[in-house]
């Protein structure tokens, strides 16, 4: 899995949680986007955590699926300030 060229590490829990984790490339000077940098700044932060969280959710699927997303940055848990 991956946003934009980036690593996502996401394990399923019980039924319906996911955890997601954000993977800053292994090489950070061949990579020309990070997650810090790039789209967890105080301008695109919120709108990463809407795109992640959407794209997993799937509202429009009316089977049983996700209905909880976490996500995690250097093991920390991401919030909107």
């Amino acid at each position: 899995e991956c946003f934009n060229g980036l690593s996502m590490k996401i394990t399923v829990y019980g039924k319906s949680t996911a955890k997601v984790e954000l993977i800053e490339p292994k090489d950070p000077k061949n990579s020309t986007v990070s997650w810090k940098d790039d789209y967890l700044n105080e301008y695109t932060k919120e709108y990463t955590i809407n795109t992640i969280i959407k794209n997993i959710i799937q509202e429009e699927y009316k089977g049983e699926w996700i209905d909880k997303v976490q996500l995690y940055y250097e093991n920390e848990l991401i919030q909107l300030d």
